[in-house]
């Protein structure tokens, strides 16, 4: 696992829109200004 760069805040904020069905990885990712694969990732590893 590489270093964190995002605030903890943005992740539990991401991880919630996911869990809520508020989009996918590619929307989310968009939304935030992340990429798909960094949303994916924390989907499995803290989700």
């Amino acid at each position: 696992m590489g270093v964190n760069h995002y605030p903890l805040e943005l992740r539990e904020q991401v991880l919630t829109e996911y869990e809520l069905g508020l989009g996918g990885y590619r929307r989310l990712a968009k939304r935030h200004g992340l990429k798909r694969d960094t949303v994916r990732d924390w989907v499995k590893t803290y989700g």
